[in-house]
């Protein structure tokens, strides 16, 4: 799989801005796809411990309720993971504002790892959230160049512009269609 920049992909698109691509390449895929909301994609925050997990779940359901329009639940399987959903935006839920995981961090004073891969395009980011500063960001996006539609077109997810891009610390990986006869 070969790595590419930010200006090659920029550049292959034939848009001055990653503001712009990721505009356009949404209208074309709700165009294409007649989607908007593909799934209800979900976040999953992973704790040190139970308790830290059992503080923040207890804070969201009956506390300040920082976060808001997001279901928090446990994962079944392990008690260490809370499971945020639909997610409408990452990024929103990483800035410094009232209903951000940085506020809650902060304010309960608990870390946290955050994980998220997005449901077709296997993009993924994961960071650690510790005393409400991100930590470690790395995400990958996987670009077809040729059909560039279906792995950007809700990129909107992820971030919304350059400095979103490089604050998650973003590589693009591109990669190819396979020809089926």
């Amino acid at each position: 799989m070969k790595t590419i920049n930010l200006t090659q992909l920029l550049h292959q698109s034939q848009v001055e801005s990653l503001k712009e691509l990721i505009y356009q390449q949404q209208e074309q895929f709700v165009d294409d796809y007649q989607l908007v909301n593909v799934l209800d994609e979900e976040v999953r925050l992973i704790f040190k411990n139970e308790r830290d997990a059992q503080m923040f779940y207890t804070d969201c359901q009956f506390g300040h309720r920082f976060l808001k329009n997001v279901v928090v639940r446990y994962d079944m399987n392990d008690e260490k993971v809370l499971v945020l959903r639909p997610i409408q935006s990452i990024i929103s839920l990483l800035k410094h504002n009232e209903s951000s995981l940085l506020t809650i961090s902060q304010k309960l004073g608990i870390n946290f790892e955050v994980e998220y891969i997005q449901a077709f395009t296997n993009h993924h980011l994961t960071l650690e959230i510790e005393n409400g500063q991100m930590k470690n960001p790395e995400c990958t996006l996987y670009v077809n160049l040729e059909h560039m539609t279906f792995g950007l077109g809700r990129l909107y997810k992820l971030m919304r512009d350059e400095s979103d891009f490089y604050a998650l610390n973003t590589s693009i990986k591109q990669i190819r269609s396979e020809t089926i006869l």
